[in-house]
């Protein structure tokens, strides 16, 4: 909501400056109060609040049309208190009238500064007030929230607006700050989702992001939604038909271990659906933030560089300062906290000091990756299947399918091994040639995107939170991509975090006890998985089993279809990530190996 600083009224021959007081109880609405007593009389000021805005005045491609409050049946009383508030409705279905925007100015006698019940008039009532026979402005709290709840913000810094029947010179001049229940940094899934789930049970949130959309992230991701991470996105009504666009359905896998095996793996069903995707971060990212624009109580700035957070008189983060490019910096505050969404590399992060409370860095890889277009199928099969060609030696290469057709091509390398040379592409290009497989799938494609690396990639948690200020999705937790977990983590998180919110606004969750609380629910959501991922690490990068384990023990394993079932259900969060795979299915698995293998040998050997 935003907030107006200070505010110079001329009343008759008198001026009173009205300070930066604020009635913070008020329903969606700007309430200034008067410093101290005032001469005059509520019949002198009203006809200068009533003639406000003479000619109208354009924000952006929005008329703001003049507000006439009716007068006649206004008093003439000593006026001791003033009470201003000032909306502008955005939405459709607001004052005055269901087609139109609104601009409203109220003003009315007011003896306690700690209330006003509102200033739009119930629905019933607006052609009355339009007839100028109204006899107050204003309506109860309940209903002023819930004419209200898609108000968004005011204007922004510095306008001037000339009161009719006053010199040139006259006018009712802003310095505004905005405030908001919540204020987001980082408007990507993490990001994005929390704002859908807090402005669907009505707090008023700011949703800033430093980039324009379509636009991919700063750090590549790997490009996969399993089927509880689409669950997550039902929930908040972002359905597979607003990013089906971006994204294409993936129902199968391969498995190729060079020069040893492979195996095709089977989707099962899981939370209902039996296929993950494949997507196009870009394009999925800018459907995200559109879905989130319907939401009312969320403003949504894209393009929107944060500087710095700010802080009260004791130390709390209580907002951002900003700028659009080449406009002015902003000030934007918030009741309830700042968030940081903004990524491994977050501003929020650093500018509020958040400690690394966990950090392994002993087993790391690099990743390169780009577009391609053009690919042969998979042997048997066609595109649209993930596949990963790996020799069980420090190097993977993985195909994601994107939208439109298209592969990410990603090379997944153990870090202490990657010399690029000073040619990352050329280092690129040499991995995928080194197999096979990969040579294979190429022969006849053409790259088309731009190669992205990511070097070193960490493995850490952050702090998660301090007086005023949280951090979420990337910013407080990431690790390796090789499970693909970064898009579910970043929406569990924010899920979590906002039923925390939500109880915390409404005075069930102080704040002492809030931050702990999501501490305990981030390793509950997290906290497996992050340990399974580094042991997959050390397991797959850093461990290179003898040939004969990889022609025995694990070719019976992967291509076992229980372990299919086994592996799916663990990366798509069916099954605990801890201890998952379980010694009886290795047992098994080698039984029927062993089994199969002696079968093989007589089925083969001639006869007689």
């Amino acid at each position: 909501m935003p907030v107006v600083s200070s505010l110079v009224v001329e009343v008759s021959s008198a001026v009173v400056e009205v300070s930066s007081a604020v009635v913070e109880e008020v329903v969606e609405e700007v309430a200034v109060v008067s410093s101290g007593p005032v001469s005059g009389s509520i019949g002198e000021v009203v006809p200068v609040l009533s003639s406000l805005v003479d000619p109208p005045v354009v924000f952006g491609s929005t008329v703001v049309p003049p507000v006439v409050v009716p007068l006649a049946v206004m008093p003439t009383v000593p006026l001791t208190s003033v009470a201003v508030s000032v909306s502008l409705a955005e939405e459709v279905g607001c004052w005055p009238v269901e087609d139109e925007l609104g601009w409203v100015v109220a003003a009315e006698l007011s003896l306690s500064v700690a209330e006003v019940t509102g200033s739009l008039p119930h629905a019933a009532s607006n052609e009355a007030t339009r007839a100028g026979g109204m006899n107050r402005i204003g309506c109860d709290a309940t209903a002023a929230r819930t004419r209200w709840s898609n108000v968004r913000r005011i204007f922004r810094t510095g306008p001037v607006i000339r009161w009719r029947g006053h010199a040139a010179t006259t006018a009712f001049a802003a310095t505004m700050t905005e405030i908001y229940d919540v204020i987001i940094v980082g408007g990507r899934p993490a990001g994005a989702s929390l704002a859908a789930r807090l402005g669907a049970r009505g707090l008023s949130v700011l949703l800033v992001d430093k980039a324009s959309f379509p636009s991919a992230p700063e750090v590549p991701s790997c490009p996969v939604l399993y089927p509880r991470a689409m669950q997550l996105l039902d929930e908040i009504g972002f359905t597979e038909d607003r990013y089906a666009h971006a994204s294409t359905p993936v129902g199968a896998a391969a498995l190729v271990f060079e020069p040893y095996f492979s195996a095709r793996l089977t989707v099962p069903r899981m939370f209902g659906r039996d296929y993950i995707r494949g997507f196009d971060r870009a394009g999925f990212d800018a459907a995200l933030w559109d879905h989130v624009g319907g939401f009312a109580g969320v403003t949504r700035r894209a393009g929107f560089r944060v500087d710095d957070v700010t802080r009260d008189e004791h130390g709390r983060v209580d907002g951002i300062v900003g700028a659009e490019e080449g406009s002015a910096s902003e000030r934007l505050r918030a009741r309830l906290c700042v968030v940081g969404a903004d990524g491994r590399h977050s501003l929020v992060a650093r500018k509020v000091h958040a400690r690394v409370t966990l950090d392994r860095g002993e087993r790391t890889s690099t990743a390169h990756f780009a577009e391609w277009e053009g690919l042969a199928p998979y042997p048997g099969a066609d595109a649209t299947i993930l596949q990963i060609v790996t020799r069980a030696r420090g190097t993977s290469v993985l195909f994601f399918p994107s939208a439109g057709g298209r592969v990410h091509v990603t090379t997944h390398v153990r870090s202490d091994r990657v010399d690029t040379g000073g040619d990352p592409q050329g280092y690129y290009m040499r991995q995928l040639g080194s197999f096979a497989a990969v040579r294979q799938r190429l022969a006849g494609a053409r790259q088309v995107g731009a190669l992205l690396g990511v070097r070193k990639i960490a493995n850490r948690y952050r702090e998660v939170g301090g007086p005023g200020w949280l951090l979420v999705g990337d910013a407080v937790h990431h690790k390796d991509p090789v499970d693909g977990q970064g898009v579910y983590d970043a929406l569990i998180e924010a899920k979590r975090l906002a039923e925390l919110l939500l109880a915390a606004h409404v005075g069930a969750l102080t704040w002492d006890a809030l931050v702990p609380a999501y501490a305990r629910a981030l390793e509950e959501e997290t906290g497996a998985m992050f340990r399974a991922t580094m042991q997959r690490l050390e397991r797959e990068l850093y461990q290179e089993p003898p040939a004969l384990l990889m022609r025995t023990v694990m070719r019976w394993l992967i291509q076992n279809p229980a372990y299919h079932r086994r592996f799916f259900a663990f990366l798509g969060r069916e099954v605990s990530p801890e201890n998952w795979l379980k010694p009886g299915l290795i047992v098994r698995s080698a039984l029927r190996g062993v089994l199969g293998d002696v079968r093989g040998l007589f089925a083969t050997s001639p006869s007689g």
